[in-house]
């Protein structure tokens, strides 16, 4: 093995697979961007009924869910998903609101987390590498 192909085997052992649940296209394409350049893979649901389908049958490393999707809150499809016999991974809010109250409402709901989109790029790279390693 080469020292190129043993540097591709430890990076694809890092790689997580991520489903990203957001309906802005202009969000999601730049978060999926954020995922992928990070070695990670990314698939997407639009909106919480594809989201409970995709986590229903394929196992993820970390879940990131939009809170205001158009056919339901992140709050409720997070404990959706989380009722799901097959489904164990974290799963981490996202929202452009800081307010402290959602961060406690994610909790309570069943997330992890919550990621700021209006922050820098390194926070939602900081919260991959936290929830999947």
């Amino acid at each position: 093995m080469t020292a190129y192909t043993e540097s591709m085997s430890s990076d694809a052992t890092k790689s997580a697979r991520i489903l990203l649940v957001e309906d802005d296209d202009g969000n999601m394409t730049f978060l999926k961007l954020l995922i992928e350049t990070s070695g990670h893979s990314c698939a997407i649901a639009r909106d919480g009924k594809q989201a409970l389908q995709i986590a229903a049958k394929e196992p993820f490393d970390l879940i990131l869910m939009d809170l205001s999707l158009p056919d339901i809150d992140g709050f409720t499809l997070c404990r959706e998903v989380r009722a799901l016999p097959v489904h164990r991974a974290p799963i981490v809010g996202i929202s452009a609101d800081s307010d402290p109250q959602i961060r406690k409402r994610c909790k309570a709901s069943g997330m992890e987390d919550l990621f700021d989109k209006s922050l820098a790029t390194n926070s939602l790279q900081d919260i991959i590498e936290q929830y999947t390693n």
